[in-house]
């Protein structure tokens, strides 16, 4: 039997804001739960809990998305990545949606409770705390 799909998984990359580029899109995230006690100073530099100042521009990370955590929007600019919906499958009690993306064809799939069209053109939103990072050399399969 196959494994059931339980998570949205990319390659990414923080940018010179803290924010994190994955899926064709750039979205706001906590850049700080890459180091255990971290924090950020005022010019948006990473502080480890030992003090070590960090600057993490361009680090690559593993992003994490649960299939409850992305919601989708008609106005599709207001969405950290867009793309048109490619799959509607009802699953007895919510609905399971693919969004593809124009550029690299990145998925973004999820559950809503929503109807919607195949085809329609959204903006992808993912709030700030359900974004997971992993920086990548940490990264087991």
């Amino acid at each position: 039997m196959a494994k059931e799909f339980s998570d949205n998984r990319y390659d990414g990359y923080i940018t010179k804001k803290n924010t994190v580029c994955f899926g064709d899109g750039e979205f706001e995230c906590d850049v700080t739960q890459l180091y255990p006690g971290s924090s950020l100073d005022e010019e948006g530099y990473l502080i480890t809990a030992e003090g070590e100042k960090i600057d993490l521009t361009d680090t690559d990370v593993e992003v994490t998305v649960g299939l409850k955590d992305i919601e989708i929007t008609d106005n599709a600019e207001e969405g950290g990545a867009e793309g048109n919906i490619v799959s509607i499958i009802y699953k007895g009690d919510h609905y399971q949606l693919i969004v593809r993306t124009d550029e690299n064809e990145e998925d973004y799939v999820f559950d809503t409770e929503d109807t919607w069209n195949e085809n329609d053109r959204v903006g992808v939103i993912i709030p700030k705390d359900k974004i997971r990072l992993a920086l990548k050399q940490e990264v087991r399969r």
